[in-house]
């Protein structure tokens, strides 16, 4: 039980804070790109296979903008400018790719 005690103490001394720092950074930013990675393939293939579910679904449409939305401040607030970039793209595809497959005047 002392020696399992020690092993467990010495692979903790091991392991450097900056080094747990590090593996949570990746893990962190594995795990939000696997749900943006998601997002873009739900929606994109409900746009180009089912388009008629999504257009029709306001519960859908509402919730892409919203997820989008929220992206936006998230990245305007945390991120550099190039993601904030690219979402701000996507956004206004989103919106675009709505308003005319609803044919919602400008």
């Amino acid at each position: 039980m002392i020696l399992l005690c020690k092993c467990e103490w010495l692979r903790y001394r091991q392991s450097s804070p900056a080094k747990r720092m590090w593996k949570a950074f990746v893990c962190f930013n594995a795990t939000h790109s696997f749900g943006l990675i998601l997002f873009g393939l739900v929606y994109g293939y409900l746009a180009v296979m089912h388009r008629e579910v999504l257009f029709n679904s306001p519960f859908l449409l509402a919730i892409g903008l919203a997820m989008l939305g929220g992206l936006l401040i998230i990245s305007k607030v945390y991120f550099f400018s190039n993601p904030f970039r690219s979402v701000l793209v996507a956004t206004v595809c989103y919106i675009l790719s709505v308003v005319v497959r609803l044919g919602i005047g400008l």
